[in-house]
């Protein structure tokens, strides 16, 4: 008789261990249908219910390379948003004109005082003034300016009064 209680311990299986692949197969297949089409009317979803508009908007969105079309475009097609946003496209066109002279009457300024590291200390404030206001002004346009800075240079160059 103790040999077959060893026995027996030999074959249980520990309360902690998880199923084998070949026991969950086993569940699977004695699962039937009917034992749950009679259950359906009680089973409730835990997945909350999503109810769909078919409603819809298309944006016409123009994405530009030259900042002085990008600007004409959103003069003329929405002027009351350049209205809105005219501080924004003010400061831009202050930062392109101070970009302008750090790179044309400020370079000889700076390699005399042999302080290039201001210059481009200068450099990348600018240049993180121009990426924060373009993507505020692309956020709220559906004219998306491509930001170049060799464009906004000859922007300055041919547009700007100095």
């Amino acid at each position: 008789m103790k040999f077959f209680k060893k026995l027996l311990k030999c074959f249980k299986k520990p309360k902690n261990q998880e199923d084998s692949w070949d026991d969950i197969c086993k569940k699977v297949e004695s699962w039937s249908t009917k034992s749950t089409d009679d259950k359906e009317e009680s089973f409730e979803t835990t997945l909350p219910t999503v109810e769909f508009d078919n409603q819809f908007s298309v944006i016409d969105l123009k994405f530009y390379t030259r900042y002085e079309e990008y600007l004409d475009d959103v003069r003329r097609e929405t002027p009351e948003k350049y209205e809105r946003f005219k501080m924004y496209f003010s400061f831009l066109d202050a930062h392109i004109r101070s970009y302008h002279n750090l790179f044309h009457d400020a370079m000889w300024f700076y390699s005399k005082a042999s302080a290039f590291d201001l210059l481009l200390w200068r450099r990348k404030q600018y240049e993180e003034d121009f990426e924060y206001t373009i993507d505020v002004l692309n956020k709220n346009f559906s004219h998306i300016y491509l930001l170049d800075y060799n464009d906004l240079l000859d922007y300055a160059e041919n547009n700007l009064v100095f």
